[in-house]
């Protein structure tokens, strides 16, 4: 009898599920009169209704974000693979990838790119609070940016069900600003500040003390590689970054100090290579994207990257074999709803036999 109510419960789950599911997924087919080129974009697989190709130019969509959906471990990323060979042959786009599992090091060794290890034992450094001009920031201040990569930072490190308050938010605000002051005088060409040096500000009054106290893990030597100057520079086409050997507690926070050094720096050398209707485009892939959004934590920071993404013509794609972190969370649900490529596998309970993009 248990077993039994167990199984009902279990599909009640997932059909639950499907139809939360239903509501966003987008089903993307192509023409009955399949005259398509292939050289108007890739080929995603066959229409089941009618048997011809489906074929897709992100790039002429609305909103070129989007995400690949499997449902077990490797099927998404092996989806996510045959999109990167798509664009590494037939586009001359750079790829950019966060691989929290090192699945992707193979392909981007033969593809001839390279594998940035991010851990404790490698040379690659990262400063979080380093900043590089780009058109972007023509009409945007800097600080606004690292405000709210700041306060997402904070989110995850504080333990779930606490919150910074208005208090805490303008503290750290005011701090920001100071810290950022002399950095602003020299265009931002000058020695960034560091976590140490937002750290020590902190540490300097009571009233501060326990939100110094929240950043003593990048203090400490396990991840000192987030608290000394910047020395990766990304030059070629293909670029993964492998943080695999971290801890998967702290995976989630070192992809967002991955993802905001990535929108830094090479979103910015990106835009500086667009050249009016031809534009070199760019290709960034979140493997594990769920990660970001367990424990119910708010990803308002990477929704600001996501939206951004949109009128630079960037595919920016999150890779995952598990959607429910996602749709619990009211960005998480925003992201899928705001995309127009959405492409999932054969999903049972979850979606229908039938939808193949």
């Amino acid at each position: 009898m248990k077993i039994t109510k167990r199984i009902e419960k279990e599909e009640e789950r997932y059909l639950e599920i499907k139809n939360r599911l239903m509501n966003y997924f987008k089903l993307i087919k192509s023409s009955n009169n399949s005259g398509q080129s292939r050289d108007a974009g890739f080929c995603y697989g066959i229409n089941p209704i009618n048997k011809s190709l489906i074929e897709l130019d992100r790039k002429t969509l609305g909103s070129p974000t989007g995400f690949i959906l499997g449902t077990k471990d490797n099927e998404d990323t092996f989806t996510a693979k045959e999109e990167i060979i798509n664009a590494f042959i037939n586009t001359n786009d750079d790829i950019i990838i966060i691989d929290p599992t090192g699945q992707y090091d193979r392909l981007v060794t033969n593809l001839g790119g390279e594998i940035i290890n991010i851990c404790n034992k490698s040379s690659s450094n990262i400063n979080p609070f380093e900043i590089s001009l780009h058109p972007h920031y023509e009409s945007n201040c800097p600080p606004i940016d690292k405000y709210a990569f700041i306060i997402n930072l904070y989110n995850y490190l504080i333990p779930t069900g606490r919150e910074l308050n208005s208090k805490n938010r303008d503290i750290i605000e005011t701090i920001l600003n100071e810290l950022l002051a002399d950095y602003d005088k020299s265009s931002f060409q000058g020695d960034p500040p560091t976590i140490k040096d937002f750290y020590n500000k902190l540490k300097g009054s009571k009233d501060t003390k326990i939100l110094a106290d929240i950043l003593d893990i990048f203090i400490k030597e396990k991840s000192n590689m987030f608290n000394s100057k910047t020395n990766i520079k990304i030059n070629n086409r293909v670029n993964s970054f492998n943080i695999s050997k971290f801890d998967k507690k702290l995976q989630p926070l070192v992809m967002l100090l991955t993802l905001e050094y990535i929108w830094d720096r090479s979103v910015g050398k990106l835009m500086k290579e667009h050249d009016g209707d031809t534009k070199k485009r760019g290709w960034i892939y979140i493997n594990k994207i769920d990660t970001l959004f367990n424990a119910n934590k708010e990803a308002d920071y990477l929704y600001q990257i996501y939206r951004l993404s949109r009128p630079q013509g960037i595919m920016l794609t999150g890779v995952t074999h598990n959607v429910e972190p996602m749709l619990e969370t009211d960005t998480g649900s925003s992201m899928i709803c705001n995309s127009d490529f959405i492409q999932t596998t054969n999903q049972a309970y979850t979606v229908e036999k039938s939808c193949l993009i």
